[in-house]
């Protein structure tokens, strides 16, 4: 398995959930990352999580 780099910049905002406190978002090609709202909209934070939603 190879590895999925992090990218930057905003996740879709019709992706975001919450599970246990923590939000999670999805980039457009498909992969999720943890979430954090700022006041432009929500963006990851940390590596990848893959391709499954984690909610």
């Amino acid at each position: 398995m190879s590895p999925v780099s992090a990218t930057p910049g905003r996740l879709r905002k019709d992706s975001i959930c919450e599970k246990n406190g923590v939000y999670y978002g999805e980039h457009g090609d498909g992969h999720w990352h943890k979430a954090v709202k700022r006041s432009n909209g929500w963006y990851a934070v940390g590596d990848s999580l893959g391709k499954t939603s984690p909610c």
